[in-house]
């Protein structure tokens, strides 16, 4: 019978390598990201299957957000249902927690997750985002400080970093580069629109590299 319940430090080797039959890459969690994050795993017969990886944020107004980051599931055991099932249990731990919102950035050739999503009841925002992903670097303390962006700083299950959000400028970029190497995070990472065309050229001229489309797929708590 299948069993969610919370990750404990017994099952972060089952997850590292549903991680890297999920995702290609080999990823290893470590015990003190479980203690900022709500890792829930799917269990069956004694053994992990999958697993849903969640962190808390806050927006620029203050909204409680309950961010779902990761979720994978066994190969051998797709097509069950695990997939909702991880997801359902996410949306009663946001619920629970006081979360106004629970979002799950998706790439949008991940149909699959895509109809879990919208089977759970979450929205697709109305078009899609390219994500620029860059690694930390060391930047000059004065940097300059005035900016109108939301800096986020986020403590995953594989890495700690700092999203951008809302009007990314030079100042922004800076001043996200100083945070993460003052709070030592090895990444920062920004989501804007498709068509922005303007601001993907400002950071890949600051080293951030495209991954990809994705889409926010989100629901109200």
């Amino acid at each position: 019978m299948l069993a969610i319940r919370q990750a404990a430090q017994a099952d972060l080797a089952a997850i590292a390598r549903i991680i890297a039959s999920a995702f290609g890459e080999r990823k290893e969690p470590q015990v003190k990201h479980l203690q900022c994050n709500l890792v829930l795993v799917a269990e069956l017969d004694g053994a992990v299957i999958g697993f849903a990886a969640n962190f808390p944020t806050r927006s620029a107004s203050g909204e409680a957000r309950f961010e779902l980051d990761l979720l994978a599931v066994d190969s051998v055991a797709r097509g069950r249902g695990v997939g909702f099932a991880l997801v359902a249990s996410c949306i009663q731990s946001a619920s629970a927690s006081g979360a106004d919102s629970l979002r799950a950035l998706v790439r949008a050739d991940n149909l699959a997750m895509g109809r879990i999503c919208s089977r759970a009841r979450l929205l697709r925002s109305a078009g899609p985002y390219a994500l620029f992903i860059a690694a930390a670097k060391p930047v000059s303390a004065w940097a300059s400080a005035a900016h109108a962006a939301h800096l986020v700083p986020v403590d995953t299950l594989t890495y700690r970093g700092i999203w951008l959000e809302g009007d990314i400028s030079q100042a922004a970029i800076d001043q996200a580069q100083l945070r993460a190497q003052t709070e030592q995070r090895s990444r920062i990472g920004a989501l804007i629109a498709a068509e922005d065309e303007q601001v993907a050229a400002l950071l890949t001229r600051n080293g951030f590299v495209s991954v990809g489309a994705f889409f926010w797929w989100s629901l109200k708590l």
